[in-house]
């Protein structure tokens, strides 16, 4: 039996895992998830190599939209109150993966707290 690849990719919407994180809601959005990004992304390349970062972030968008996915179908089909229009939405941006990121770039450094993120957009 052999599956026709295209039919499975277009038919299914795989492609939506992975161009949700280039949709964003405005360009205040994109502003602070690249303000966030270029001081992780810059230690977390320093630390694992610029291969491996492009493969961390392939990984976290899949298993990101992956527990999107898995929460909107528990929530969906909550027995005491569905909510069906949530099988209909979708998540942009690129922030789940920065969330992931910031506990990965923790782990790696061996920080064993981390302070509030955004202190650092005030100090500007």
């Amino acid at each position: 039996m052999v599956i026709n690849f295209a039919f499975f990719f277009f038919s299914c919407a795989v492609y939506r895992i992975y161009t949700s994180i280039f949709f964003h809601g405005s360009l205040l959005h994109v502003l602070f998830n690249m303000l966030a990004l270029v001081p992780l992304g810059s230690e977390l390349e320093r630390i694992m190599g610029s291969i491996r970062l492009a493969y961390l972030i392939i990984l976290l968008a899949t298993t990101n939209a992956i527990f999107h996915l898995f929460i909107a179908l528990l929530v969906a089909h909550n027995p005491f109150h569905p909510y069906q229009y949530l099988l209909d939405e979708c998540a942009i941006g690129f922030s789940g993966i920065l969330f992931s990121m910031i506990v990965i770039e923790t782990s790696l450094s061996g920080v064993q707290s981390r302070r509030l993120v955004l202190i650092y957009l005030f100090l500007l």
